[in-house]
């Protein structure tokens, strides 16, 4: 397999539709995002997914913290069981669907967002817009709004190579030519039974327009990121040590970008005066699958720190 395509499969990796739950379609104005939430105890917990990825990478982490707290996964627009909505992806445009969807569907703040990769971008702009309702963040390996122009160029350079890469492959896709032996193995760390639902959205044209959407308006994105601290919010921020180690074999100067990464992370800590900072040491980028378990930790700290600030504060 090509290194291009190997790159494509493993950004894709998580681009399955969910498995049968009890998750809904709920109408936004329009279009119809899907939304999953398990558990009784608040606050609501939401998790966002990284670019080209969705629920079905999430869902084991909502399995283990429904004990504990209400926790919620959703499909961004175009991909997994959601509508798609055509043009280019901004975390910008997926804040305020974010918002219309947690309204739609009759969930009420608090609210403890929890970004993954790009997912961090679109929880920061959603708490700046909605902050009265967001009682917790918590940063998961998140992109940092400067990483364009500091990480090392060919990092950039990658990304907008993808663009036309995931093109091509919602033409295959189009044309039948993706088979299910082209896929990398179906991650351990993910529900087992969903490997066929993996599969099928492979072979989706939308799934592949959708990614390469939001891989276009990444640096759109980061531009609509909010300056400024947090003050005293609550923000828990989750490192992988060797976060670039995921994308080891794609022309990458690793060791450089490590460097640039880390202090990007550390930056990312100082924006609140209520931070903690958790380090995965052999985790890489993918963290929900090399990592899970510090995830979990994470978002319950979160949680314990948003009940008691939720509760003397209203």
């Amino acid at each position: 397999m090509s290194t291009s395509l190997v790159l494509v499969v493993w950004l894709a990796l998580t681009a399955a539709t969910p498995g049968e739950g009890e998750g809904r379609l709920v109408d936004i104005g329009g279009t119809e995002l899907y939304i999953d939430c398990k558990g009784d105890a608040g606050p609501t917990v939401v998790l966002d997914a990284g670019a080209a990825q969705w629920s079905i990478q999430y869902q084991h982490l909502q399995q283990a913290l429904a004990p504990h707290v209400r926790t919620c996964v959703y499909d961004r627009a175009g991909l997994g069981h959601s509508e798609a909505i055509p043009g280019k992806r901004t975390s910008s445009q997926m804040a305020d669907e974010l918002h219309r969807l947690l309204n739609a569907a009759g969930l009420e703040p608090p609210f403890v967002l929890a970004g993954h990769s790009l997912g961090g971008y679109t929880i920061r702009i959603y708490q700046r817009r909605y902050g009265a309702d967001v009682a917790a963040l918590v940063f998961i390996d998140a992109a940092h709004p400067e990483q364009w122009e500091r990480l090392p160029a060919p990092v950039g350079q990658l990304v907008e190579a993808t663009v036309p890469m995931v093109r091509g492959m919602a033409k295959a896709a189009e044309g039948g030519a993706i088979t299910s032996e082209q896929l990398p193995p179906w991650p351990e760390a993910f529900d087992q039974s969903l490997r066929r639902d993996y599969e099928s959205a492979m072979m989706n044209p939308t799934t592949y327009l959708t990614q390469a959407s939001e891989y276009e308006g990444s640096s759109h994105s980061a531009a609509a990121v909010p300056g400024g601290a947090l003050g005293d919010l609550p923000l828990v921020v989750i490192t992988a040590g060797k976060s670039f180690d995921a994308f080891k074999g794609m022309g990458l100067p690793v060791d450089e970008s490590e460097v640039v990464w880390q202090e990007l992370q550390r930056e990312l800590v100082a924006q609140s005066s209520d931070a903690e900072h958790l380090i995965s040491p052999d985790g890489n980028h993918a963290l929900p699958e090399t990592d899970p378990d510090l995830i979990v930790e994470g978002i319950k700290r979160a949680v314990a720190k948003a009940r008691a600030n939720w509760n003397t504060t209203r």
